[in-house]
């Protein structure tokens, strides 16, 4: 029986349930319209991010192709696989860095300018920090850092800003447990009522797998992501 699979760009979503079903279950999500062509656009600026860091002095190896790209990392786990395609491999000032690149609305670029993506965004520094472990050992060994590269796509500015954060061994390791931990598991597990109330607002499986939380209970976690933020590649 094949390995459950877990997409990079997921295993920082805050719920279990959500993660069992996608890459134990293999339930397929449904998608709205307009989340794919949230996501749709993302993808498309996606080499316009780039062409403009380079512009801005940084030296990049891109990883073109979104979902579809050449080069996927991938790391086996007790139980699991843990994959993904990654951005690109910045380098400015000596520095090598993991970088992806996030298209966010006028709303979410503000949020997160003002309080970094560890507080707003923490799924996104999940991802680029596991990005970062798995390039590290099949790519390049001296990547020291990892980062954010946010385009407002209501109103952009030049340069694009990039928040940079030293790689976390122990960030990963995290990471990588919870999804051993969510791999062993023989049945649906149940909703955590603390996860901020976006997860349940924006996920396809709520009404057909999942029944979600009463949002009026966690209104505190409204001010995290919205669906103006592209949620990433795989």
């Amino acid at each position: 029986m094949p390995l459950p699979i877990f997409r990079v760009s997921s295993l920082g979503h805050a719920c279990d349930r959500k993660l069992w079903l996608q890459s134990v279950a293999l339930a397929e999500e449904p998608r709205t319209l307009q989340s794919q062509l949230t996501m749709d656009i993302g993808t498309a600026l996606e080499p316009v991010i780039m062409e403009y860091l380079e512009l801005d002095g940084w030296t990049i190896d891109y990883n073109p192709g979104s979902q579809e790209a050449d080069v996927e990392l991938r790391h086996e786990a007790d139980g699991c696989v843990i994959a993904g395609h990654y951005d690109c491999i910045a380098e400015r000032d000596g520095m090598i860095v993991m970088l992806d690149a996030k298209t966010m609305n006028s709303r979410a670029w503000a949020e997160w300018r003002k309080h970094g993506a560890e507080v707003k965004y923490p799924q996104y520094v999940t991802q680029v920090q596991l990005y970062a472990f798995m390039a590290r050992k099949s790519i390049n060994p001296n990547i020291t850092h990892v980062g954010i590269a946010g385009l407002n796509k209501d109103r952009a500015t030049f340069p694009i800003p990039v928040e940079i954060m030293g790689y976390d061994d122990l960030h990963v390791a995290v990471a990588i447990a919870r999804a051993e931990r969510i791999a062993a598991m023989t049945a649906l597990p149940p909703v955590d009522p603390n996860i901020p109330g976006w997860c349940c607002s924006y996920c396809g499986f709520k009404g057909t797998e999942c029944d979600g939380l009463d949002l009026s209970t966690n209104k505190e976690h409204d001010d995290l992501p919205r669906r103006g933020d592209r949620k990433g590649r795989e």
